[in-house]
């Protein structure tokens, strides 16, 4: 598998209908999923967490502005998709992407570091 962070940005929701936590803003993830296996592969949002300075939480948030969200799906070879994942944390930490697709084994952990230098 290869998985690219093609984009990340920070987003205010809409004061109205999008509910932030006290000092958040939205992180919208883009991310690029590619199976180079000749194996099936099963993808789902639900397997990526923002880790947050160590406070990890689901990329399952939905703002009204951000569209063509990573839903879940099957890829065969050489098939790709791409999708925006969105958590929320607060501007000034240390930003990670998590992918896990079984955390019960804690194996085939993905970091992606998204604002750190």
């Amino acid at each position: 598998m290869q998985f690219k962070v093609n984009d990340f940005r920070f987003i205010d929701g809409y004061p109205k209908i999008d509910k932030l936590d006290a000092g958040n803003q939205f992180v919208v993830v883009n991310i690029t999923i590619t199976n180079k296996s000749n194996k099936k592969f099963d993808y789902d949002s639900y397997f990526f967490h923002l880790d947050d300075d160590g406070k990890q939480t689901d990329t399952t948030e939905s703002p009204y502005n951000v569209t063509d969200s990573l839903d879940s799906g099957t890829l065969r070879k050489d098939e790709s998709t791409t999708g925006n994942l969105v958590g929320q944390a607060n501007t000034n930490h240390q930003l990670k992407l998590i992918y896990q697709q079984d955390t019960n084994l804690n194996k085939g952990k993905i970091t992606f570091k998204l604002n750190q230098e």
